[in-house]
């Protein structure tokens, strides 16, 4: 691995800076990605693994950055609920939880585990989950 030293414009040495890390198969191009001897790629970065489901089938699959946090993500989840109610179910669920005709068809649950990860669940049926892991 290469390292190069900046100066500081007081002339002082700062720590080491990592550089381009050709011999190990680092690519700049891949942006966050690295190849291994295989050739095959994978994540360096947390990543939100998305899933919807109609009761146990699959209907959606999908990755976003793991940079994004559990309420953006839950936002999304409930845009994506949305896709498959009626208008006055998304009216009635998007009503405040102490007025009447209110529904929790938009309700988000947040799990934070710290050994497993975290997990934003939206939905009654269809469902959607999203589970933040660490691909290494």
């Amino acid at each position: 691995m290469w390292q190069r030293e900046r100066l500081r414009p007081t002339g002082r040495r700062r720590t080491p800076v990592l550089c381009f890390r050709r011999h190990q198969g680092y690519d700049r191009r891949l942006s966050g990605t690295a190849l291994t001897s295989g050739g095959e790629q994978f994540r360096r970065h947390r990543t939100w693994k998305i899933t919807g489901y109609d009761g146990s089938r699959k209907i959606f699959s999908g990755e976003v950055p793991g940079i994004l946090t559990d309420e953006e993500v839950g936002r999304m989840l409930q845009r994506l609920v949305a896709r498959h109610l009626t208008e006055r179910e998304v009216v009635a669920a998007s009503l405040r939880r102490n007025f009447a005709g209110y529904t929790a068809l938009l309700e988000c649950t947040f799990y934070r585990a710290a050994t497993e990860g975290n997990m934003v669940m939206c939905g009654s049926n269809p469902h959607y989950v999203a589970f933040r892991e660490r691909v290494l």
